[in-house]
């Protein structure tokens, strides 16, 4: 990793390459000042409201809940085995 590349991701490193905690605060309050507030990432609505519009946008149904399989237990292997 260059110096660039990490203050790129919010890291000063020093000359000798280790991270200068003091100016990666500061430049980690600069970027977030500069930034502004940011929101959540927006899926596009419910899963329900998903579901609903799942062909017109997907071309492809809309998926079903997952119907899980009972595993036997360890009495019922028992009787199996019987």
């Amino acid at each position: 990793m260059t110096a660039d590349g990490a203050r790129r991701y919010g890291v000063v490193l020093t000359a000798d390459l280790q991270a200068d905690e003091s100016a990666t605060a500061t430049l980690r309050r600069t970027k977030a000042a500069e930034r502004g507030e940011t929101a959540l990432f927006n899926f596009g609505g419910t899963v329900e409201e998903l579901k609903a519009r799942c062909k017109a946008d997907t071309h492809l149904e809309p998926p079903t809940a997952p119907v899980f399989q009972k595993w036997m237990g360890p009495a019922d292997m028992r009787d199996a085995a019987d």
